[in-house]
């Protein structure tokens, strides 16, 4: 019996067999008519493959094609016809292919510069139908821009293949909206807690939307961006800004349960009082959520100065103002004139918005400046304004610009994104002690902080009643102490994010941090306070924060000391991130306010809900839009 060799031993050889027989030869091609094409033999004659085999190729030939030749020089002539015809059809497929990739590369690049025009449209709150008009603008400079260039035809073809329409926009923006929408969702989800800013407001086209922010650390950093905006076709109840809460949130797969604060504009609805929506949040979750109203309202705070007196002389001077300079013509023209006239270098009077007192300090300065002008101007008019002739109501004028001044001081200090909460806490601590500062400077009759008042008294020539304006700052006091009770029961709890290692155990509050599972928190700060590594490292922290101007980067620099301190002090690190999370300024809400003020004007928006939402996301955000992934998910098309 013959046995066979092991397999082991024919292996090589075999494998050598097979990659020799299976190879590519040259000879095929003259004598049966095949070509290698995807690793088979391709018969140039009817385009059928069959392997890379001697015995295969010349089965294929003999089989099918021999017989149509009657001799070898015939069927050399076929076969020769058949390989160029081949190769060409090959070259014309390449070029095509190629032709193909060129002209898909520059659709992309045309749809990306799309997708960049129509966020610049979105950012800057301009008509979708802008678009057209900046390609075509384009255009017309390019036609001088690059004339001495010897592919300006080529470029002029790709700006004009550029998709601009007004319908592309509203689209591009949509898409570029609803992915930074899905980055937000991906971080909130996974994010250990999250603060919210909600603000009822109305826009320039009288339309009232709940606009709502949030604050989380995602990827090494903090992020404030602009949530969702929801417009309410009628007065909303605290159940019904919750129901929409929950409703929003749940739709984007994040739990609300890891909430830790809400700053709100102090609205019924939204307050933290029985059936707002602050207290039937904190029955939702059940745990305590931090409550901080927006610290500066100062319509609301002077409503509540003097039975709102204060209110009916800002008022007044709004009338006035916008008499002069929005109507009549011939009233702003003749003003204009006398400032002319008498050489005044306070210049024109600053028009005013009824949404917001920002701009209220500017606009009361530049009044008083004014004053004899407008007394001048109005005491000929057929419309004329007691007040400006009665001496109270100027007291009061003057005491008002003043005040209105301090309060502006304490928003520009409150303003930019990167203030953290603590800040928020210090100066409302130092206004708090300026306001006692304030009020013994006017029972003294000293008037050495109230400029305006002190020039009406000295013009007036005789003593003024100080109890009135003594009794305005008292309510003023009062209203801040009301306002901000929760700033002040948790205030020493914020100077945890800078001071661990000289925290007090007593300054922690066992109600917010219960929800945050801090059980071991007082073991993990003695831990701390014991080493001198880690206690350096906040002593560093404060050290740097010294010089630190840049909001941004002060908070920064806050959140990598926490982030370097090791799982050890994991608690630690929960209640830190969760106070940083907190909003520490009004800069989200006037932000809002601005932009909506801008971009929604009657005169010129008619966005529809969905799409000035779109708009807004994009403008007040962090994120930027993917737009390579985007180009790749959609099929590009030329400008129609």
């Amino acid at each position: 019996m013959i046995r066979r060799p092991p397999r082991s031993t024919l292996f090589p050889y075999t494998t050598l067999f097979r990659s020799r027989m299976r190879n590519f030869q040259p000879r095929w091609t003259d004598s049966f008519g095949f070509v290698e094409a995807d690793g088979r033999a391709l018969c140039v004659l009817c385009q059928e493959t069959v392997i890379k085999r001697t015995y295969s190729v010349q089965r294929h030939f003999q089989t099918i094609h021999s017989k149509y030749f009657k001799d070898e020089a015939e069927k050399k002539a076929a076969i020769l016809r058949a390989v160029v015809s081949y190769n060409s059809q090959r070259s014309a497929g390449e070029k095509t292919t190629a032709a193909s990739a060129a002209a898909k590369e520059e659709k992309d690049y045309a749809t990306e510069t799309s997708f960049t025009l129509s966020l610049c449209i979105s950012e800057k709150g301009k008509p979708f139908t802008e678009g057209e008009f900046i390609k075509n603008t384009f255009v017309a400079c390019a036609e001088t821009l690059f004339d001495d260039f010897p592919n300006k035809d080529e470029i002029l073809t790709r700006i004009k293949d550029i998709p601009a329409s007004a319908r592309t926009m509203q689209r591009r923006i949509s898409e570029m909206a609803s992915d930074v929408r899905n980055q937000q969702t991906a971080n909130l989800v996974n994010c250990d807690v999250f603060s919210v800013a909600m603000q009822d407001t109305v826009d320039g086209t009288d339309v009232r939307r709940l606009t709502v922010f949030v604050r989380y650390v995602a990827a090494g950093r903090i992020h404030e961006d602009l949530c969702y905006q929801k417009v309410a076709e009628k007065p909303m109840t605290g159940d019904d800004i919750l129901n929409g809460f929950i409703q929003h949130f749940d739709q984007r797969g994040v739990n609300i349960s890891k909430i830790a604060s809400v700053m709100t504009d102090n609205s019924s609805c939204l307050a933290d009082k029985p059936g707002g929506f602050v207290r039937l949040l904190q029955e939702k979750v059940k745990h305590v959520v931090i409550s901080c109203p927006c610290i500066i309202r100062q319509e609301d705070l002077c409503t509540q100065i003097s039975n709102g007196e204060l209110k009916l002389v800002m008022d007044t001077v709004v009338k006035i103002v916008n008499l002069i300079t929005s109507r009549p013509t011939n009233v702003h023209d003749k003003f204009q004139e006398l400032l002319n006239e008498v050489e005044r270098a306070h210049g024109e009077l600053s028009p005013r918005s009824n949404v917001r007192w920002l701009g209220n300090g500017e606009v009361l300065d530049r009044f008083i400046a004014n004053l004899e002008e407008i007394r001048h101007l109005f005491g000929e008019k057929w419309q004329t304004y007691p007040e400006l002739w009665n001496d109270f109501w100027l007291l009061k004028l003057a005491f008002l610009a003043d005040l209105v001044g301090h309060l502006n001081d304490l928003n520009s200090r409150l303003q930019g994104k990167g203030q953290t909460v603590e800040v928020l806490y210090e100066q409302w601590k130092l206004f708090t002690s300026k306001l006692g500062v304030f009020r013994r400077d006017i029972q003294i009759g000293a008037f050495r902080y109230f400029v305006h008042v002190r020039k009406f008294a000295t013009a007036k020539g005789t003593p003024i009643d100080v109890q009135v304006l003594d009794g305005c700052m008292a309510a003023l006091e009062q209203a801040f102490y009301e306002r901000f009770q929760e700033l002040q029961r948790l205030g020493s709890m914020f100077s945890f994010v800078v001071r661990a290692d000289e925290f007090l155990d007593i300054d922690l509050n066992p109600l917010f941090l219960s929800w945050m599972g801090g059980d071991n928190l007082e073991m993990e700060l003695l831990e701390l306070k014991v080493s001198d590594l880690w206690c350096s490292k906040f002593r560093e922290l404060r050290k740097s924060l010294e010089n630190q101007e840049d909001k941004p980067e002060r908070e920064a620099a806050i959140l990598e000391c926490w982030t370097s301190l090791p799982d050890k002090f994991a608690n630690m690190k929960k209640v830190a991130l969760a106070l940083l999370t907190v909003f520490g300024s009004t800069n989200c809400a006037e932000q809002t306010m601005t932009y909506m003020k801008h971009s929604f004007n009657p005169l010129r928006c008619r966005l529809s809900t969905s799409n000035s939402e779109t708009s807004a996301r994009l403008k007040l955000t962090n994120y930027k839009p993917n737009l390579k992934k985007l180009c790749t998910e959609i099929n590009s098309q030329g400008s129609h």
